[in-house]
Order: C-alpha cells, then sequence, then structure tokens
C-alpha cells in the first residue's frame, strides 16, 4: 500500500514540478547532467525536446523505410570522432533523411562529448539501436559506473525512486504503476551504475518500457564512457 508521501512525489514529478526524489536532479539546462557527480545524486534528467528535423523524419516514415538509413550502431571510439565514425554508418537518399541524418549525427557527436567530458575519458561506446521489443523487461542496475540514455522517439526509460527499488524483493519483481517514473521522448539522462562505490550514492534502477509492437517503437541512444586501454570494438 502507498503512503501519501509517495503518490505526491510521482504525480508532482510527472506534471513537471521540481519534487523530483532526493537523488534526482531535473532541469531544462544541459549544464545539469554534470550533476551526476554529486553525492547522492544517481539520475541526472536534461529536459529538452527532440531536435525538429529528427523528429519530422520519425514522424513522416515508415519504421521500414527509417531503418533502411542504418542498421542498430555499436561501436566504440574517441568521443572527438563520433561525428565522422557515425555519419559513415548512415545513408540518406532524400533530403528529408540527409537533414535528419545530420542533425542525429550533430547530437549524438555532442553527447559523446558531454560524456566524456563528465567521466573524464577520451573513448566512448555509442550504441544507436531501433527498438521494436522490450529487451529490459526486469527493473535494474546497470554495470557501468555512467551512462547516457536518450530516446528520440517512442516511450522512454523507465526508472524508480530509491524507496520504491528497495522494496523489490526478485528480479522480476512488479512495482505499483504509481511507484514507475518514465523519461519522456528527447530527455537526455545520465544514470549511476553499479560499479560507483556506495559511498557515493547507489545506483539508478531502471528498465526498457513496455512496447505494443508493431505501432509502437523507438529510437534509442546509450553512451557509455569507455576506461582508457579498452577501446577496439
Amino acid at each position: 500500500m502507498l503512503d501519501q508521501d509517495q503518490i505526491v512525489e510521482k504525480s508532482a514529478f510527472d506534471r513537471g514540478q521540481t519534487h523530483a526524489p532526493s537523488h534526482v536532479i531535473a532541469r531544462a539546462d544541459r549544464t545539469v547532467l554534470a550533476h551526476i557527480l554529486r553525492s547522492g545524486i544517481n539520475l541526472a534528467i536534461w529536459q529538452r525536446p527532440v531536435p525538429n528535423a529528427i523528429v519530422h523524419w520519425l514522424r513522416k516514415a515508415a519504421l521500414d523505410d527509417l531503418q533502411s538509413t542504418f542498421h542498430d550502431i555499436d561501436f566504440e571510439g574517441p568521443a572527438a570522432g563520433v561525428g565522422g565514425l557515425l555519419a559513415a554508418r548512415m545513408c540518406s537518399q532524400t533530403a528529408c533523411e540527409q537533414a535528419a541524418n545530420a542533425a542525429l549525427v550533430s547530437d549524438v557527436a555532442d553527447l559523446a562529448g558531454v560524456t566524456a567530458r563528465i567521466a573524464h575519458v577520451t573513448s566512448v561506446r555509442i550504441r544507436l539501436e531501433w527498438v521494436t521489443e522490450q529487451p529490459c523487461s526486469y527493473f535494474h542496475t546497470d554495470k557501468v559506473p555512467l551512462r547516457l540514455v536518450c530516446t528520440y522517439f517512442g516511450p522512454g526509460t523507465e526508472w524508480l525512486s530509491d524507496k520504491a527499488a528497495k522494496r523489490l524483493a526478485a528480479p522480476d519483481d512488479v512495482p505499483a504503476q504509481i511507484e514507475i517514473n518514465r523519461l519522456a521522448p528527447g530527455d537526455v539522462a545520465v544514470m549511476r551504475g553499479a560499479p560507483y562505490s556506495s559511498a557515493i550514492g547507489t545506483a539508478l534502477t531502471h528498465r526498457s518500457p513496455p512496447l505494443n509492437p508493431p505501432s509502437e517503437w523507438r529510437l534509442f541512444l546509450a553512451i557509455d564512457p569507455v576506461p582508457s586501454g579498452n577501446v577496439g570494438r
């Protein structure tokens, strides 16, 4: 049974107000992402819309046509070179595709630089995926120190407050719907993972959102910092 504090906390945050759990910070300002390094913070959210050229392209075309411009992308490389590496993996035919892909490359390259600066690394892993099912149905924590995520289309990543996460007794437990928070499309979030020392806070518990294919799908970005010496994928 939920107490009134839990209900107020959830509903207020969903309305875009500032009453997020104390371990979460969300603002319409990109500088908020660096707050993930603060003690006690395990989720920092830059609240922003999806760039217009990307939205126009994703809403206009069928999924099969969208996927023809690029397949799922997964590579590691220098953060400074992400734009070129990503552009080389894309194929644009129409003016709309060219504008969208240019905007997408620019945005991902920018976020790769943000990730590298926050994590104090020079290389990152990029995953840009068309998601048509729920790959992570269980709530879990990541096995990387930090991960930046952004959903360009479709439902965003779902996450739990630390209070709600502590009540999960088994990996397949599902909390009450009112305890499940969801990032909005376009939101850029940096999440703390399990390798971080417990001295500065807990890892964020989260999952991929449920989908109703074929009408519901996602274009999802994840960026992980790559420790020095581990590049080569």
